[in-house]
């Protein structure tokens, strides 16, 4: 009898992806000139720290590097 193989998506069902809202912004903003970490920040608002990476890497200064 062969077995079946039941393939799981990654996200589960009841995690919801939403933007990051202009408040979320300017704590992240706000928490890296007082000197927080990224994973401090994402446990902060609550979200992975996989989003404040990219969000960093989306929307820093391509020339200077700064997040305003």
């Amino acid at each position: 009898i062969a077995k079946k193989t039941l393939v799981f998506a990654l996200i589960p069902k009841n995690k919801k992806m939403e933007h990051l809202t202009q408040l979320q912004r300017c704590e992240i903003s706000c928490k890296l000139q007082v000197g927080f970490s990224k994973t401090q920040i994402a446990k902060y608002l609550k979200v992975d720290r996989s989003t404040i990476h990219r969000e960093l890497k989306r929307n820093s200064n391509q020339k200077t590097g700064a997040y305003d």
